[in-house]
């Protein structure tokens, strides 16, 4: 499988060589074939070349075993594999076939983070046990069946599931690496992008390419461009797997390199130089015959927010409940603390921009909800005693129970700002507005990493807005659960005043 060109930043390649010394059309030629190895199981790039079919036969091993499982169970408890199973296996079989289009798992092969292959093996899981249980309880045929043999069925099942793929990933991931069997690029750009590329990408050997630099321009393009004989000659005398071109920035000078690339039968990759900005990390989208990237939006399906909105709906109704002795102390002390409401309501940026009241303890003498508002500073003559310490100890912040109860919120998410310095930063910031396309939560992960606080400088937000940025990126149930634990365990935040 060739990795897209949407893939590249966020996939790796293993750096080969890497040198600022421009690599001359009449210089060293270079072969796949001359790379050393320690056998000929694998030629070069051919796990790559076979990927999707490896995908497929995944598929078709899924499809057979997790009914398999139903089969064998059936006999080692009952000593029959009756009817009734036997229907039920088939349709599971069906189910894997059907719904591992909606989890994506057996796409882009071994292109994807291990925690994000959990969360996809997790979801098609879910979805085949939902869609069974959903099943026996609209056709009513749950007793049909044991609860032991189904209960021990789904486990058995979805253990399954993420034991090959695991395995399989690091399995291939380990021939790849120790049986040579890599895929070799050959770098068409400018010396400064190379190294750009070989910098954020060198850590990722376990993906099993390599890039090797074989034709170079300057930046302004005044030598390399200019004649093109060279990278003709480059062509003849290499054949790596396939090319990456680097975009020079002129449509003109990429179609006349695109055009000698026409005389080759290697696939060749383009890289915009706008992408190298670490914004974006688009995907591949196609509107009948046109294609486009999709550069900003989240990479969750639609039943994984539903999920998420629901869990978070539901604990925090139990949440509300159980903490609500807590919260009425609360409300009493900051009340006879200070007067004033125990409340305080703001006006926040939510899920797509859109505002909502935000609810927190008091914790100022005053209260803000305008366009002239002043960021809290350390030793606040602003802040109360009491709501010093429920800042501190980010008690304040749990009235927000509520917003995620109404739909407001999520329990952890990108922190919501005020509409002042919303407003300020999305002109300053070119990715700031990409924090809401998931709702604000209560906790974040710029806020377990200690990115909270006063924002004196723009670099002070951007590190923040990158943090849930990355965060957005890399969602999943797993980051969710994370994220809650280690807001539980920092206790009081030195930055948080």
């Amino acid at each position: 499988m060739h990795l897209p060109c949407s893939d590249l930043a966020r996939l790796g390649i293993v750096v080969v060589q890497s040198s600022t010394t421009p690599v001359a059309s009449s210089g060293q030629s270079f072969r796949n074939d001359d790379l050393p190895r320690l056998g000929t199981l694998f030629p070069a790039g051919q796990l790559h070349d076979y990927g999707r079919d490896i995908q497929r036969f995944h598929l078709l091993l899924d499809a057979v075993m997790v009914p398999l499982f139903l089969g064998v169970l059936a006999i080692f408890r009952d000593g029959d594999f009756d009817f009734r199973c036997r229907v039920l296996a088939i349709i599971s079989g069906f189910l894997v076939a059907k719904l591992a289009l909606v989890s994506g798992l057996y796409s882009k092969f071994r292109a994807r983070s291990l925690p994000n292959m959990f969360r996809r093996v997790f979801l098609l899981w879910g979805l085949i046990v939902g869609s069974i249980c959903f099943g026996f309880y609209g056709l009513r045929v749950g007793h049909m069946f044991s609860r032991e043999l189904i209960s021990t069925w789904f486990l058995t099942s979805g253990a399954w599931l993420l034991f090959s793929h695991v395995v399989s990933r690091q399995l291939f991931g380990y021939l790849k690496v120790h049986c040579h069997a890599m895929r070799v690029d050959g770098y068409i750009g400018t010396s400064q992008g190379f190294d750009e590329l070989a910098s954020k990408i060198k850590s990722s050997r376990w993906l099993g390419n390599s890039i090797k630099p074989l034709f170079f321009w300057t930046n302004d393009g005044k030598e390399g461009l200019a004649n093109l004989d060279g990278l003709t000659a480059v062509l003849e005398a290499n054949h790596p797997d396939q090319w990456l071109v680097e975009d020079p920035g002129n449509s003109h000078e990429l179609d006349r390199i695109l055009a000698r690339l026409e005389d080759q039968t290697r696939p060749v990759l383009v890289i915009p130089r706008w992408l190298q900005r670490g914004y974006y990390e688009p995907i591949l989208c196609h509107f009948g015959p046109v294609a486009a990237l999709q550069l900003s939006g989240a990479e969750v399906s639609p039943i994984e927010l539903v999920v998420k909105h629901g869990a978070d709906r539901l604990v925090s109704a139990v949440l509300v409940v159980l903490l609500s002795p807590i919260l009425l102390a609360i409300a009493l002390a900051v009340r006879v603390e200070s007067p004033g409401p125990s409340l305080f309501r703001q006006t926040r940026y939510g899920l797509g921009g859109v505002p909502f009241t935000c609810f927190k303890f008091r914790t100022m003498w005053i209260q803000e909800n305008g366009q002239a508002m002043v960021q809290a500073k350390r030793g606040d003559s602003r802040i109360t005693k009491l709501g010093s310490f429920l800042r501190a100890s980010n008690l304040d912040e749990l009235p927000q129970l509520m917003n995620v109860l109404r739909g407001e919120m999520s329990l952890v998410g990108p922190r919501p700002h005020s509409v002042p310095d919303n407003e300020r930063y999305r002109v300053r910031l070119q990715t700031y507005m990409r924090r809401h396309a998931m709702r604000p939560g209560m906790t974040g992960w710029a806020q377990v990493l200690g990115l909270r606080g006063a924002t004196e400088t723009d670099e002070k937000m951007a590190s923040r807005v990158q943090a849930d940025v990355d965060y957005i990126r890399n969602w999943s149930f797993r980051l969710d659960l994370k994220i809650l634990l280690m807001t539980l365990l920092r206790g009081r935040d030195s930055n948080a005043y």
